[in-house]
């Protein structure tokens, strides 16, 4: 899991003017409202990993999302953006479903930019307070050799590093067919931090693959 961090810094000459007022002589000034002012409860990625009969690895993936959204008019759903390649290879990527809690349909539209599929979750509606969103897609050729290592690897962000609110956790497994756990080295890594950065997690394993889950994971 990746957190990105943008630091604008403005050089220059700066003119300070200070004037004193009785603190009821004006009112506070409102914040603007805008749409990325909510929070994530919660973000879980399962990882489904296998070949197929070319040889080639496939994965289907299920994320929950769960947003916290104000309780008056502001959201009307979020933006889903996953990349379309993994370096210079396309994953073929294809969704699946779009759900709530309940297993209901959520409406949802596709747009391909700049590198990702765009998926907006939601109609025209506004929604309010704790809103669940269970996205399900395949991809292909999600494992790559890697000449540095030596080896075949999955090598995957899970929530992602464009994301303006933070997640109150972060929790991803990955869960092997028999013929890869049988393929398995040995090595295996997790990392945390924001963009550029290589901080370690801790990955356990489980009985089917591996897994992890983090406490607070910040916004950019």
């Amino acid at each position: 899991m990746r957190r990105m961090l943008r630091v604008l810094a403005a050089l220059g000459a700066v003119v300070t003017l200070l004037f004193l007022l009785p603190s009821a002589a004006l009112a506070a000034p409102e914040r603007p409202a805008d749409v990325s002012d909510f929070s994530f409860e919660s973000f879980t990625g399962e990882y489904h990993l296998d070949i197929d009969e070319q040889g080639r690895a496939t994965t289907r993936v299920v994320e929950t999302l769960v947003a916290v959204f104000p309780e008056f008019d502001q959201n009307r759903g979020i933006i889903r953006a996953i990349p379309l390649r993994d370096g210079e290879v396309p994953l073929a990527l294809t969704m699946v479903s779009v759900t709530d809690e309940n297993g209901d349909p959520v409406y949802w539209e596709r747009n391909d930019y700049d590198g990702f599929a765009e998926f907006a979750l939601g109609t025209d509606e506004f929604v309010h307070g704790r809103t669940t969103y269970v996205l399900e897609y395949t991809m292909r050729d999600t494992i790559r050799h890697f000449s540095d290592s030596g080896g075949d690897e999955f090598y995957w962000d899970i929530n992602g590093d464009g994301w303006g609110q933070e997640f109150g956790t972060v929790t991803a497994d990955v869960i092997l067919s028999d013929r890869l756990a049988a393929a398995l080295t040995g090595d295996a890594s997790c990392y945390l931090g924001y963009y550029g950065e290589v901080g370690d997690c801790v990955l356990e394993r489980t009985a089917d693959g591996f897994g992890v889950s983090l406490g607070t994971v910040g916004s950019y």
